[in-house]
């Protein structure tokens, strides 16, 4: 006697999406958290804000940095460009303890951190492992 057990294409290919789905959110979770490590530890700023504010989002879509303001100037860099005053009359700033007012400021700009490329390298270096260790799980 032969018993024969049939699917439908349908059945095996939701089942299969859905397995593969679970797989890939688990892969995504696990790469988050061990990234985001990476991140702060890379991160060229000991004054606390950027590490304290600077995380790892899961989205639909994909996987965000999130983190001050200030992110995006630290990984492009900035070119020479004018400070003028928005809400007040003049600047104020301290140097070396002593109160500076200013009408308007010239900031010499700054290079690309290179602490953002060194993560992304870190990150996708650590991917396969990642996938590997979700898949052995799976």
């Amino acid at each position: 006697m032969k018993v024969e057990i049939v699917a439908s294409n349908i059945e095996i290919i939701a089942r299969l999406r859905d397995r593969v789905g679970i797989i890939l959110r688990e892969a995504s979770e696990a790469w988050a958290s061990r990234i985001e490590q990476i991140l702060r530890m890379h991160t060229p700023l000991q004054d606390g804000r950027l590490r304290n504010e600077l995380y790892i989002e899961l989205r639909r879509d994909g996987i965000a940095v999130v983190g001050p303001e200030y992110l995006l100037y630290l990984i492009l860099g900035t070119r020479p460009h004018e400070i003028l005053p928005h809400r007040a009359r003049a600047l104020r700033f301290d140097i070396e303890g002593r109160v500076i007012f200013a009408k308007r400021v010239y900031h010499p700009g700054f290079p690309p951190q290179p602490f953002f490329r060194e993560f992304l390298r870190k990150a996708f270096e650590i991917l396969p492992e990642i996938l590997a260790e979700v898949l052995r799980n799976a």
